[in-house]
């Protein structure tokens, strides 16, 4: 979530701390990530399958190979 950044304005530039400004832009970078996701038909069809799936207990914890196969039949 983007956050207020404290800025400093210098002359008609704004002065931004290079620790804040880090942090801006991987909460930009996140927030252009998301409304890609969001913008993608296929994956939020993906995703609301998804969460139907949760809610209806068709998921499975698998802690070994063993599980693993025996849920596949293998």
């Amino acid at each position: 979530m983007l956050e207020m950044l404290k800025v400093e304005v210098t002359d008609g530039k704004v002065i931004l701390d290079k620790e804040e400004f880090e942090h801006f832009i991987e909460d930009l970078e996140s927030t252009i990530e998301t409304l890609e996701i969001l913008a993608d038909k296929e994956s939020m069809k993906q995703i609301v399958k998804s969460e139907d799936d949760i809610k209806k207990g068709r998921v499975y914890s698998i802690k070994s190979l063993r599980e693993l196969k025996s849920l596949l039949g293998v």
